[in-house]
């Protein structure tokens, strides 16, 4: 009764979620082969769409905590025997379900956009003067629908993005050498925590007891949801940053480091 809706469109997403996978590597099923000779793009558009989606997502974040705040307050009182009203359980009801409708929404154009960002991010990586680098750019999306792989594999990927986006690296250093930047571990650490707890929120309560367990869970998921969307959009930031440095030292030939 409290909140619901919110749960069965996780579930779509759920479920659709292989399809997308098949759709990626089917339309580019052969093996992508990094071609340094491809222009370097900018992306800055790009992270900045997904930056401002961010924004949006944490102040829907900031507005659901206020929201679930109410409803353990509204549940809080049927549990010590207070009456309960039709009406005040069909306006928590709905303003639950309207919260967590754009919430989703908002989660899947960002997810969509910060992965197009992240695509350009990495081919990208052989104009800037990486070589050898470890995945494809197929990858680098289909990694993150995985199972299991998606636990480790986009971490890997952005931390490899990061390092081979260093302006102050020679491109004859390789970025698997790299100590793993503090800023990448921290939102990859954090994302893992919040989507832990996302999931957790899938499965609805039957009971007044165990639908005010699932709004407290759904409360700290909101609120590590914050953290978590600042540091990817940090993330988003300083890798684009440092990619549009690097390109223009490259076009400096000046301010390269001497080979």
């Amino acid at each position: 009764m409290f909140g619901l809706g919110i749960q069965e469109l996780l579930l779509i997403l759920i479920i659709f979620r292989p399809f997308i996978v098949i759709l990626i590597f089917l339309k580019k099923s052969r093996r992508n082969r990094h071609n340094p000779s491809t222009p370097f793009a900018s992306g800055h558009s790009r992270a900045q769409w997904v930056t401002w989606l961010l924004v949006v997502a944490i102040v829907l974040n900031l507005i659901a905590i206020v929201s679930v705040s109410y409803q353990i307050d509204l549940l809080s009182k049927a549990m010590s025997g207070q009456t309960i009203t039709a009406a005040e359980a069909a306006a928590n009801d709905s303003r639950q379900q309207l919260i967590g409708v754009l919430q989703v929404l908002v989660l899947l154009v960002t997810a969509m956009l910060f992965l197009i960002w992240l695509h350009r991010a990495y081919r990208n990586l052989p104009a800037l003067g990486a070589r050898n680098l470890a995945y494809s750019p197929q990858w680098v999306v289909g990694g993150f629908f995985v199972p299991f792989l998606n636990l480790v594999r986009p971490f890997q990927v952005v931390r490899e993005i990061w390092n081979a986006s260093d302006p102050d690296v020679t491109n004859d250093s390789s970025p698997q050498s790299t100590r793993t930047p503090p800023l990448v571990g921290w939102w990859w650490t954090l994302f893992l925590i919040s989507s832990f707890m996302s999931r957790m929120t899938l499965h609805g309560g039957t009971t007044v007891s165990s639908m005010l367990d699932m709004s407290w869970i759904m409360l700290v998921a909101n609120i590590l949801d914050i953290p978590s969307a600042i540091l990817a959009l940090l993330v988003v930031r300083a890798i684009n940053t440092r990619q549009e440095e690097k390109s223009k030292r490259l076009m400096r030939p000046g301010d390269r480091d001497p080979v």
